[in-house]
């Protein structure tokens, strides 16, 4: 143990560049012959290459309603962009996102953002029918980062396989009798199966819409609460899995929560949903609802003890540490049963502009004891060998928590 810790603080010494860069060599070349013998001796056999080169092919999907529904569901997710970048104006410094993300984000998503801006509903549809194959929405739960790699390096193919089939393999553990489905909205690439386009972060929100399924499912028209919602495609998987009526509700950054909005709506066309200043969120009973999607802001909305689950996936460690305080204010506030989050344990410390931000590693995301106890903690499920060799060299790990309210924050 004590080797180990030597040879972490060895690599993280500032000031030894020509090894750091022998490293990442090291580490590109050991990557390939790691990729190719794992693939040569483990994949290869079960033949997934001919379902990966059909999985890249192009395979948009067929929706169910006019063009003018279609028209219709643009013009709301236009408005509800819209209206939240005015109220975005006048939030608490809490709320607000860092200067360094949203300079990234302003960049990354200038195409869809000028169309939002410009109602230009042609662009706005050219965008939303491929996006699964962009890199817009890289680390959101999209298709669209490993299939852009996968089609300029031949290796990554091997790799991507290697991590697909773990992936696989770790979902048939928890059941063998899953059927593996996801939806064909934003034209997705991953490996064909039975007319199905499945990623591999398509196959971890399967896992985990299981894992909700389960935990909910002594519970009448249960409400879920998730906070850094991607592409909505966790959510998606949820409301398909689960078997009866339920509330999903999604927070997140207006120029992110454009994609979940149009995913989740046209995926699910006859739910009601509701979208930001279409209703005022403070007087409505969010019940009445099968799907709601607001800015991040408008948490503090929420009624006391009104969420059965509250959900985060690896982005409260990407947040200003005082965003994230905020957050489990109303976190304890509003929940009423369960707290789940998976997220890593890297100490970070941006520097943009004159501002200085520090994040809240995994340790430290917890709820107040007194109100919560911890189920369990546990290394991230799905995790590649190229991660874990990473986390044992850099000492940083993924974790996940589940935790459960055993009293009442309610003030008598």
């Amino acid at each position: 143990m004590k080797l180990i810790k030597k040879i972490r603080r060895f690599i993280k010494t500032p000031n030894l560049k020509v090894y750091i860069l022998y490293m990442k060599i090291g580490t590109y070349t050991t990557e390939i012959i790691l990729a190719l013998f794992v693939y040569l001796f483990r994949t290869r056999k079960h033949k997934l290459m001919p379902l990966l080169k059909k999985g890249f092919e192009s395979h948009p999907a067929p929706y169910d309603f006019s063009d003018e529904q279609f028209n219709h569901m643009l013009d709301r997710i236009i408005d509800a962009y819209k209206n939240a970048k005015v109220d975005q104006k006048d939030i608490p410094i809490s709320y607000q996102v860092g200067a360094r993300y949203q300079n990234s984000i302003e960049k990354k998503y200038q195409p869809i953002l000028k169309a939002l801006n410009e109602r230009d509903h042609d662009s706005l549809r050219k965008i939303f029918e491929n996006y699964q194959r962009s890199s817009q929405l890289a680390g959101m739960g999209t298709s669209g980062e490993e299939y852009l790699e996968a089609k300029r390096n031949r290796i990554f193919k091997y790799k991507y396989l290697n991590r697909w089939y773990n992936y696989y393999s770790k979902l048939m553990d928890v059941s063998k009798e899953v059927e593996l489905s996801y939806s064909l909205v934003g034209n997705p690439a991953g490996i064909y199966m039975d007319g199905n386009i499945i990623h591999p972060e398509g196959i971890r929100f399967h896992y985990t819409s299981i894992e909700i399924c389960e935990l909910l499912k002594n519970i009448n028209e249960p409400v879920i609460c998730e906070i850094g919602t991607g592409s909505g495609c966790q959510a998606y998987k949820v409301i398909d899995n689960f078997k009866k009526p339920l509330t999903y509700c999604l927070f997140d950054i207006p120029e992110v929560l454009v994609f979940a909005s149009f995913f989740l709506m046209a995926n699910f066309p006859d739910k009601k949903i509701l979208l930001h200043c279409e209703k005022d969120m403070s007087k409505i009973d969010i019940t009445e609802y099968d799907i709601i999607l607001m800015p991040n802001f408008m948490v503090p909305y929420l009624k006391d003890e009104s969420v059965d689950l509250f959900f985060n996936d690896c982005s409260f460690t990407e947040m200003d540490g005082r965003a994230v305080k905020e957050y489990f204010k109303q976190i304890e506030r509003v929940n009423r049963k369960y707290f789940m989050h998976v997220n890593h344990t890297l100490k970070s410390v941006w520097n943009f502009d004159g501002i200085r931000t520090e994040n809240l590693p995994a340790g430290k995301i917890e709820p107040d004891p007194e109100y919560f106890k911890r189920i369990y903690k546990h290394y991230r499920v799905f995790r590649d060998r190229n991660e874990k060799i990473f986390y044992f060299f850099s000492g940083v790990e993924h974790f996940a928590f589940l935790y459960e309210k055993f009293k009442s924050t309610k003030k008598k």
